[in-house]
Order: structure tokens, then sequence, then C-alpha cells
């Protein structure tokens, strides 16, 4: 059987390594736009000496990030510097958005080349309108994380997010302000059940206590990206799956197009030096990204004019004054988030508020003009306070968040523009007021006092459902519970497009395991 896989992110990865399993060698169609030369030096520099080793200068051009000038909003999360996996418009692929609009990214490993690695499970409470039931992925997750790396815990997180894996790897050791933070939070008592709990972040990293030479380092510039490759990023399976020669990869190709006849699927597509091709597959999954799969479906079906809405988390950056000193050794330790902490908001809804804790990390740190050693009573008493400093980043269920309508405009000449708009819910603001007080109250427990003037909305690049999964197809941007077009027979989207909402906790690792689902599942006759 002849079988295609469209994208190498976490969703393509998951597709593929199911297909793997089931006896195929599926191709790879991506585009694969990866690091520049330069950047990509720095990083091979870095990545062969130990962070005691680093030039000063390398680790500021590790470090450099222009979004940080901004005073107004939240910093961009970069790689290495870069932007790119957040993705340019390609000529024969024009989109049209403003700033801070959803991504359409052709990176070799998509999003994840940039992310930090965060993975909690979906609980049923943010899985209510779904096609399926929350139990029926579990068994993907731990299929998923029996072979990833897995920093993680079991604490009062586990009341409602279980860790799905047997013999966890050992977590990552936190600051000592961390550690302090977490200590605090137990002694509280609040934990409970369906309504607060908290814990170490769990996030798909490699540590030092394991074999692999792509360990933890410690380096202080976790959001930066990691040189080392400790953080688990798609690529490294779609690596690992091609010398294995268990997959086709072809690179440089842009998927415009496709079709269902004669039990087969055509796809057609463009060569980077503009060639057009026409294949044929048994089957495809297109884990293009949530926008790049919309695109492909609206395209494919002549959907022009027509409004899709794109749903999207979001949240808040807050900083938190702790009445006691959270120590750090920065740069000596990893800065990823350190503290999990989900709650949900009374009057508001059952879904959980998703919180990120930590003690200041690089780019905060790079922000209050902290990340390099400088002299004078300002800076001094800059200090002074950082070290009572933790920073506090709240995501909200899709339910709550405001989202992005998506429409597919065709051009008299040449291909047709996607354009993207942001839509504003009346009750977004609203949502976060209350959830910013709500953090408040908890945070006093723990001797935590959340700075409610100095919060900042954050833009999410968790985005997805605007072809979501139903029951029963509907709408033509409808899709069955394997992912499949209302209409279509043997295309099966598995990315977050799919999702009917978005849950507020991390997605990636719900991507993977629902694309797990479909590619296992699904009849491949």
């Amino acid at each position: 059987m002849r079988v295609a896989v469209i994208g190498s992110g976490l969703a393509a990865v998951a597709t593929l390594n199911a297909l793997v399993a089931r006896g195929l060698k599926p191709i790879v169609l991506d585009y694969g736009e990866c690091l520049d030369t330069g950047r990509q030096q720095l990083v091979d520099t870095l990545s062969a000496l130990p962070p005691q080793q680093w030039a000063a200068a390398g680790r500021d051009a590790l470090c450099h990030n222009p979004t940080l000038a901004n005073k107004q909003a939240v910093p961009t999360k970069l790689a290495f510097g870069s932007d790119y996996f957040y993705g340019r418009p390609q000529p024969l692929a024009p989109l049209l958005r403003e700033a801070d609009m959803p991504p359409l990214s052709y990176a070799y490993g998509g999003l994840s080349v940039g992310w930090g690695g965060s993975a909690l499970p979906a609980d049923a409470c943010d899985m209510a309108d779904w096609p399926l039931a929350a139990r029926q992925l579990h068994g993907y997750y731990a299929q998923i994380l029996a072979r990833l790396p897995y920093s993680a815990c079991a604490d009062s997180l586990s009341l409602n997010f279980p860790l799905h894996k047997t013999g966890s790897d050992a977590a990552v050791r936190l600051s000592a302000g961390n550690r302090l933070l977490l200590a605090k939070m137990a002694a509280s008592g609040l934990a409970a059940k369906d309504r607060v709990v908290f814990g170490q972040a769990r996030l798909l990293l490699q540590l030092a206590d394991t074999p692999a030479a792509n360990a933890c380092q410690y380096c202080g510039c976790c959001m930066s990206g990691c040189v080392y490759g400790a953080i688990y990023k798609a690529s490294q399976d779609i690596d690992r799956l091609r010398a294995a020669q268990h997959i086709e990869y072809v690179g440089g190709v842009l998927v415009q197009e496709l079709a269902e006849a004669a039990g087969q699927v055509r796809v057609s597509l463009v060569r980077a030096g503009g060639e057009p091709e026409v294949l044929t597959f048994d089957r495809v999954f297109v884990a293009a990204g949530a926008v790049g799969s919309t695109r492909l479906v609206l395209q494919s079906k002549r959907l022009y004019q027509q409004a899709v809405r794109l749903k999207s988390t979001g949240g808040f950056v807050m900083p938190l004054f702790s009445t006691q000193k959270m120590p750090s050794a920065w740069p000596h330790e990893n800065t990823l988030p350190g503290v999990f902490l989900e709650f949900k908001v009374k009057g508001l809804s059952e879904h959980w508020v998703h919180t990120q804790l930590s003690t200041p990390n690089e780019m905060v740190l790079a922000k209050l003009g902290l990340a390099k050693e400088t002299q004078g009573a300002w800076q001094s008493l800059k200090r002074l306070l950082s070290a009572h400093l933790l920073v506090a980043h709240c995501n909200l269920h899709s339910d709550h968040c405001n989202g992005y309508s998506l429409q597919l405009e065709q051009a008299v000449n040449g291909p047709a523009t996607l354009v993207a708009t942001p839509q504003q819910l009346a009750e977004s603001r609203h949502a976060l007021k209350k959830t910013a007080q709500a953090l408040f109250t908890l945070g006093r427990h723990w001797g935590c006092y959340a700075l409610l003037p100095f919060s900042q909305a954050s833009a999410s690049f968790h985005v997805g459902g605007s072809l979501p999964m139903c029951a029963t197809p509907v709408l033509e941007t409808d899709t069955d519970s394997d992912g499949r077009p209302k209409g279509w027979q043997r295309i099966h989207i598995v990315d977050s497009s799919v999702f009917p909402s978005l849950p507020g906790t991390t997605i990636g690792l719900l991507a993977m395991a629902n694309a797990a689902r479909i590619a296992s599942e699904v009849e491949l006759s």
C-alpha cells in the first residue's frame, strides 16, 4: 500500500510511527525549511563545548531576541535568534495576516523546532464536545511517552493528569527557587482533585543521568533554543526513521491540492524549483499544521470566500512577588517552566486554566536588563527585587478565548490567498480578568502576590478547531472521528485543526495521541 504523510511536525511523527508499526513505509511530503547556515554554525560550535567554555559572544548570539525591545508586548520565543519556524508566506501559497497571527510553519519538524517540550494529557472536562472520550487516548499517550524522554514526577498533578508512563524517567533538576515554591504549594494543602492541582512541570526533555549524548547541560538558555538537542523535537524522530529507512522523505515540496478518484488520492504539488507534479497514493494523512491543513482542504474543495473559524487558546503573563527570596543560580540551571498549576475558576467554567510558574528565565532577565553583570545602585536594586520574582504564564481553554477567521480568496491569475483576521469574543476579557483574580487569591496562600497591574496579554500559537471532528459531519469543513473531511474516504487530517476545542493545557502531546489513534485504528484497505 502506498501511503503519504504531509508535514513533519508532532502529529506527523506520531502518524509515521503508527504506520511503520503496521508494516508500512510511508512517504513524507514536506517543505522542510531549516535554520540558516550562520545560526546553524553557531549551534554546532556551542554544542561541541560544555556551557562553561562558551565565549560570551556566543552566548549573547544564541540568546539574541529583538522582540525583547517591545515593552508593550510579551516577547516572542525564538529558536537560536530566528523566527523561521513560525513560517513565511510562500509565493505559491500566499497568506495575508497581521502580526501575532497564527503561524503557518514550513519548518523541518514544524513548530516543535521552537517549543519548550511541555507535555500534559487532556482531561475529560476539556474534551466534553469531542466525538470520542478522553480515555480512548490513554493508551496512545502511554505508547508515545514510552519512546520519548520524559521529565515528570508523581505528584498532585496526577490526580487529574496521569503520568501514562511506568518507570518514568528522572525529573529535571529545578532551580532552588522553583523547589521552594513547590514546597510552599504542597504545604498549603490546596491540592484537590478536579479543582486545584500542581506539581513539577512535565517536559519532553533528555536528562544527564541517561546514556543519551544530547542530555540537558543546565546552560541557562533553554528558552532560546537547546544547542544540545535535549528538548525533544519532531525532527529527531524524522531523522531516526530516515536513517533506519522506515520512511521515504521527500523535501522541498509544497502540496497544493488533494482529490479522491477511483479509490485513490491524487496529490498535486510543486517542487522547490517550481515544477508541478501529481503523485498518486492509496491513502493520505495530512499533518500540515492547523493553518496549512485548513488551507489545503479549502483549496481542494474550492471553498472560496467562505469564512472558517480557527480557534485558539490564550491568556496572559504576570509577575508574582514572593515575600520569601526565591534563590537562583542562573545561568547554571534549566530555564524551562518549573511548576505546572492547573485550576478552575469558580463561576467561569469547568475547564482547566493551565499555568506555568517559574523563577525568571533568560528572556525575563534580559528584559529587566539583568542578563549581564553590570554595576550600579539601580542594577543592585533590580537584582534584589528579582530575587523575589516569579513569572506566571496562564493559558485558557478555547471556549474563553479570541480566535481567527480564515478565508480563501480566489485570484484572477495565480494562487488563491488565505486571509487570516482576528476575531474577538465578548467573554474573553471577562474570562481573563476572573482568571487573574483567581490566581491572585491562590498565590496569597504561598506568600506570592500576583502583580495585577503588570499583567500582559499573550498571543497563543495553540490553534485548531477549523476542521472539527464530529459524530456526523454536516459542513464541508467538518471531519469524522477519523479526521476525514465530509465526502472524503481516503484523506485524513490528523493535526490540531480537527480538535473540536482546545484545552488550555498543553496540546502537543494531545495532537500526537490523536494522530496516533487515527493512524493506528483506521482501516487501510
